[in-house]
């Protein structure tokens, strides 16, 4: 399998900081992501929802249901540590 096709926007680079600015963005990507997602899946039907995006890749549907299931779990984590005396 290419690069390309594993990492088809590229592999993630981590960014040197994190300032305030950058903190903000994320966080209004964040925010804005159930919204743009439900736009983009509106109205695809049954076929459209079980396509792959490449060959052996995961289809429309597997895609934005791991995208619900790791913000809930970054939710979970993150909530999970503001509420411990010692997070870890």
């Amino acid at each position: 399998m290419t690069e390309a096709l594993s990492y088809p926007i590229g592999r993630f680079v981590p960014p040197p900081s994190h300032d305030p600015a950058a903190v903000a963005r994320a966080i209004d990507a964040i925010r804005a992501l159930p919204g743009e997602a439900r736009a983009a899946v509106a109205g695809l039907d049954e076929a459209r929802l079980e396509t792959p995006y490449r060959d052996g890749g995961w289809t429309v549907r597997q895609v934005v249901h791991h995208i619900v299931d790791s913000h809930v779990n970054a939710w979970c984590r993150v909530r999970l540590a503001l509420t411990e005396e010692l997070p870890t």
